[in-house]
């Protein structure tokens, strides 16, 4: 989709916002989450505060007059978030499936399509956009691992450690072209800019908490490091910590496409 959608306004309110989308969301069958990425841009020449994402329905391409409510749950949506004129960021959704038996792709290649809005803290609506399509899949047998490498001091000046760590993705029968990766990172951790620059190309970064992670790194499903039942994808990522501790040398809640391994941290509550 090319569509972009600006935030209505008033003669002496000229903000606007264009959504576009970045990625399918993909649900499979029996997962608990699906996950949905959209980018926002402000595309005024003002800072923008207070945005929030509303999702106000599903379009059901295999049959109009099925209701979406009975398929899934809004979990979660961002909100209260700024953006800076000109500034694209990178916010997550969530969403629960209520039936496993829901029509979609498995049955008839059919998809389902989310449709959001993206209002300000004065009310002003974006247009109606669908951000992306979710698509009903037999479940993936996935895996994914994570290791602990080494940490080291960037500026020896100061007490910051970055962590590094090994994640491997895999997956044992089908060939998984759009993958993205759940993770809570400790403490006030926050993913190394200098790492994502280097893997920018091929992978996305979310950093906004969500009720499932409080962070979310997602390919952007060009299949160029699609996981290969023969082989895996692994992702070394670093993690700028702004002191030492054993604590940091494991990430938690970690989860590939919905699929959730060890144990999630009880961080948020709805």
């Amino acid at each position: 989709m090319k569509r972009h959608s600006k935030l209505e306004s008033t003669a002496s309110d000229k903000q606007k916002v264009s959504v576009k989308d970045v990625d399918d969301a993909k649900g499979f069958i029996n997962q608990e989450y699906f996950y949905g990425p959209v980018s926002v841009t402000n595309s005024s020449n003002v800072d923008l505060t207070g945005l929030s994402v509303h999702v106000e329905r599903f379009r059901g391409g295999m049959n109009a007059s099925v209701r979406w409510e009975d398929y899934f749950e809004v979990y979660y949506t961002p909100e209260k978030f700024d953006l800076q004129k000109g500034k694209s960021t990178f916010v997550s959704m969530v969403y629960k499936p209520k039936k496993v038996s829901m029509p979609g792709w498995v049955i008839n290649g059919e998809t389902w399509s989310c449709q959001v809005r993206i209002v300000d803290k004065n009310g002003n609506k974006s247009q109606s956009y669908y951000s992306h399509v979710v698509f009903i899949m037999p479940q993936e047998d996935i895996n994914i691992t994570q290791k602990f490498l080494s940490k080291w001091k960037p500026d020896h000046t100061k007490n910051e450690y970055i962590y590094s760590y090994r994640l491997n993705l895999t997956s044992d029968y089908e060939t998984v072209t759009d993958w993205y990766v759940f993770l809570d990172i400790p403490g006030n951790g926050v993913v190394y800019p200098a790492w994502l620059d280097t893997v920018s190309s091929w992978v996305k970064l979310s950093d906004y908490q969500t009720p499932v992670s409080n962070t979310t790194l997602v390919s952007i499903g060009d299949a160029s490091h699609a996981i290969l039942p023969d082989t895996s994808v692994t992702l070394d990522i670093q993690i700028l910590y702004p002191d030492e501790s054993e604590k940091y040398e494991t990430l938690g809640n970690i989860g590939l496409n919905g699929k959730f391994f060890g144990q999630k941290l009880a961080r948020f509550e709805k």
